[in-house]
């Protein structure tokens, strides 16, 4: 039941941005906030569902490049940049501009690493390389290399899936154990883990608001 709940908790921490039910509207986007209509989840099924390792690989590189085009060199925001934009053709019903592609890419950045200065500072909680290198150890002997998405993204970095999962996903399984520690001090204090995940989703979103710069990203409900 824990790692459910953990599950559970780590796929509302990594979602790209807040997600409202509300259908989108017209000329909402501004300087300030960014809506992204998604597709229904069986148009994105299909779209995914149909792509081949090659499919991933192309496409990724396109992404890559068009982010280099657009003047950017850090290797994080260049991957996080591809994922946009193939999440745009993908996932989204709405056309971004490079300006909100850029934002988004940064926004998703700043999630991910909100979480490891949220624990640092709130409740000075922090993993150590060690604890990381064991779990990333689990992960490797559990993951699914054969994943089309995987190894495509890995193929175009010349990397094989392992080597790509460490480069650039290690933080975000830092953060699985940062949220289970988390929670367990939540639970310590007397509340349900259930309670612990609502309080912890709340006060990250809380904390990402008070210390963000850029715009606020909203995915809503197609109409």
């Amino acid at each position: 039941m824990k790692k459910l709940l953990l599950l559970a908790l780590i796929l509302l921490l990594t979602a790209c941005s807040s997600e409202s039910e509300e259908p989108a509207k017209d000329d909402q986007n501004s300087e300030d906030k960014i809506v992204v209509e998604l597709k229904t989840k069986e148009e994105q099924e299909e779209a995914l569902g149909a792509l081949s390792k090659s499919d991933y690989e192309s496409k990724f590189k396109a992404g890559w490049e068009q982010a280099k085009e657009w003047g950017i060199e850090d290797d994080r925001l260049l991957h996080e940049i591809a994922l946009v934009l193939i999440a745009e053709e993908t996932m989204y019903n709405t056309d971004l501009s490079k300006e909100e592609v850029i934002a988004i890419a940064e926004d998703n950045i700043s999630l991910i690493d909100s979480v490891k200065t949220y624990a640092l500072l709130q409740y000075k909680i922090s993993i150590t390389e060690e604890k990381i290198n064991d779990y990333m150890k689990e992960v490797h002997n559990s993951m699914d290399t054969n994943s089309p998405q995987l190894q495509g993204y890995a193929a175009a970095l010349n990397l094989d899936p392992v080597e790509y999962i460490d480069k650039y996903y290690t933080i975000q399984y830092e953060n699985q154990l940062l949220t289970g520690a988390l929670i367990d001090r939540l639970v310590a204090g007397g509340i349900s883990q259930e309670e612990a995940m609502l309080q912890l989703k709340d006060s990250l979103a809380n904390f990402r608001l008070e210390n963000s710069s850029g715009p606020e990203i909203e995915m809503v409900l197609p109409q």
